[in-house]
């Protein structure tokens, strides 16, 4: 069975509807007005993007290849660890322990390849390999 309207019933349902489309309304004024907001923001990016690519060269790929230069390759990485694993810090010495070997052998190998009627001739302090490696 069928309500009984009344006017005033009628009335306040129109309201209601008239409130809510007002607010419909005032939603999609704000959804035309975050529209324009985005198409500015787009244009803007585009042109951004256009200035990039023309400063980088060939399409992004300039600006792309830029980055990708800072990282080692798979090949580049199994270089450096080989060159590690074969160089073992503890098999290499120090340059004063270099020069002191050096200047002990220096001094073994005058002493025997020294004529032994004749004397020796000395050499002054800063001569020779010494004289090199105070250089270092």
């Amino acid at each position: 069975m069928a309500r009984p309207e009344t006017i005033e019933s009628l009335i306040s349902e129109v309201r209601t509807l008239e409130s809510k489309v007002d607010l419909l309304s005032q939603k999609l004024g704000n959804v035309e007005k975050n529209e324009e907001v985005i198409g500015r923001t787009l244009i803007a990016l585009n042109a951004r993007i256009k200035r990039l690519e023309e400063q980088s060269g060939v399409g992004g790929r300039g600006a792309a290849s830029g980055e990708l230069k800072n990282y080692a390759t798979k090949q580049e990485l199994a270089q450096i660890r080989y060159v590690i694993d074969s160089i073992n810090p503890l098999e290499y010495a120090t340059i004063p322990q270099v020069k002191a070997l050096l200047n002990e052998r220096l001094e073994k190998f005058s002493r025997e390849s020294a004529p032994k009627s004749e004397p020796r001739e000395e050499r002054p302090a800063g001569s020779g390999i010494s004289r090199l490696f105070k250089k270092l």
